[in-house]
C-alpha cells in the first residue's frame, strides 16, 4: 500500500535489531519523519485522509523479516468551522432604515401655485392633489439574513395629478387691466428616475436621472374674454437624496434637483373667443426642486412630512401664425404627506 502524503521508513530491520519492535500489541508508534526524497513530514495533511493530521507511524513485523507501516492520525475533526458572515442587519444598522427592494407610496400633497408672465399676467391659487410612487432596489436583500448586493441601483416611478382654482390677474389684448377668479386648472406630472446608491451605517445617499413629463390645463373659456391654455414639458431631472438612518421614531433627509427642458409644446385655443388655434414650441428652459423630509417609523410603515418647493423659467416660445408664447416663471411651494409600504 502507497501513501502519497507520508512515508514512514523504518531505521533497521527486525532481522538485525528485533528489539527495536515493542509496543502495545503487534505494533509500535514511532514519529514520522521528513523523507529526504521529498515525502511529507509529520504534522502534514495526507490526501487520502482529508482533515486528518499525520503525526507519526506504526510498523508490525511480518514474514521475511519485513516491516508493514501505516500511518498514525492525530484526532482532529474532519470538517473545518466556517465564519459566519454577519447579516446586513447586523453589519449595517441603516438596514433598520425601512429600506425594501420593492416599496410602494401613496399621498396627497397641498400647494401655493404662481405663474407669472413678467409685465403681463400673473395667476395664482392652491391646489390639491395625490401622489404615488414606485421604487426598486435589487441589491436590498428580501430576508435580513441575507447579504447586501455589490451594484447599488434603484428604479423609481412616480406620479401626480392636482388640481385647484387661480384668480387671474393681466390685461386684454387692448392693454385694458382684466382680471377673473376662480379658473379651473389641473396638472398631471410623471416621472421615470434610474439611479445609483451610496449605504453606510447613518446614511443612503441616491444620484439620479431619467425623464419627466408635465401637462398643466388652464382654462377659463367660461369667461367672455377667456380661453383655454395648455403646456406640455419633456425635461430631464438631475437629482441627489440624502436621507439619514431610520430605526424607530423620527429622521430626516433633502432632496435638490435640477430640471433640463428639452420639449416644450403651448396650445392655445383662440376658438373659444373666435379666432384661430395656435400652438408653440418652447425649446429652452429650466426647473429647480428641494425637498425637505421627516419620516416616521412604526410597526405598519413609514409616514414622510415633505415641506417642498418646484420652480420654473421658461423662455420665449417660437413664433407660430404672429402668435407666441412669453417667457413664463411658475412657482410652487407646499406640502407632502405620503405613506410609504
Amino acid at each position: 500500500m502507497i501513501f502519497p502524503a507520508v512515508l514512514c521508513i523504518a531505521v533497521v530491520s527486525l532481522a538485525d535489531r528485533p528489539d527495536e519492535v515493542s509496543g502495545e500489541g503487534e505494533y509500535q508508534v514511532i514519529p514520522a519523519t521528513s523523507d529526504p526524497n521529498g515525502a511529507t513530514s509529520a504534522g502534514q495533511a495526507d490526501a487520502n485522509a482529508p482533515g486528518e493530521i499525520v503525526t507519526g507511524c506504526k510498523v508490525k513485523e511480518e514474514e521475511s523479516n519485513k516491516l508493514e507501516k501505516a500511518p498514525v492520525y492525530d484526532n482532529k475533526p474532519k470538517k473545518v468551522s466556517t465564519v459566519k458572515k454577519p447579516s446586513p442587519k447586523e453589519e449595517l444598522p441603516a438596514y433598520d432604515t425601512g429600506l425594501q427592494r420593492h416599496t410602494w407610496e401613496i399621498g396627497s400633497e397641498v400647494y401655493h401655485f404662481r405663474y407669472r408672465e413678467p409685465g403681463a399676467m400673473e395667476d395664482n391659487g392652491v391646489f390639491y392633489g395625490t401622489v404615488v410612487g414606485y421604487t426598486y432596489r435589487g441589491w436590498v436583500p428580501v430576508s435580513p439574513e441575507e447579504s447586501f448586493s455589490e451594484g447599488k441601483g434603484l428604479l423609481r416611478l412616480e406620479g401626480r395629478f392636482a388640481c385647484g382654482q387661480v384668480d387671474y390677474d393681466g390685461a386684454l389684448s387692448s392693454g385694458t387691466p382684466y382680471k377673473v377668479d376662480d379658473i379651473e386648472d389641473y396638472v398631471i406630472e410623471t416621472r421615470l428616475l434610474l439611479g445609483i446608491e451610496a449605504l453606510d451605517e447613518d446614511w443612503l445617499a441616491s444620484l439620479y436621472s431619467g425623464f419627466g413629463y408635465r401637462y398643466l390645463n388652464d382654462d377659463s373659456s367660461f369667461d367672455l374674454n377667456g380661453y383655454e391654455r395648455e403646456s406640455n414639458y419633456l425635461y430631464v431631472p438631475f437629482g441627489y437624496q440624502l436621507d439619514g438612518s431610520l430605526r424607530d421614531g423620527w429622521s430626516w433627509g433633502a432632496r435638490f434637483e435640477a430640471d433640463i427642458l428639452v420639449w416644450g409644446k403651448q396650445y392655445t385655443h383662440m376658438s373659444d373667443v373666435g379666432l384661430i388655434d395656435f400652438d408653440n414650441r418652447q425649446r429652452e428652459g429650466y426647473g429647480l426642486r428641494g425637498v425637505v423630509r421627516f419620516r416616521n417609523k412604526n410597526k405598519a410603515g413609514i409616514l414622510l412630512v415633505e415641506p417642498f418647493i418646484r420652480y420654473w423659467d421658461i423662455e420665449d416660445s417660437e413664433v407660430e401664425s404672429g402668435f407666441y408664447e412669453p417667457a413664463n416663471r411658475t412657482t410652487e411651494f407646499g406640502v407632502q404627506l405620503i405613506w410609504r409600504f
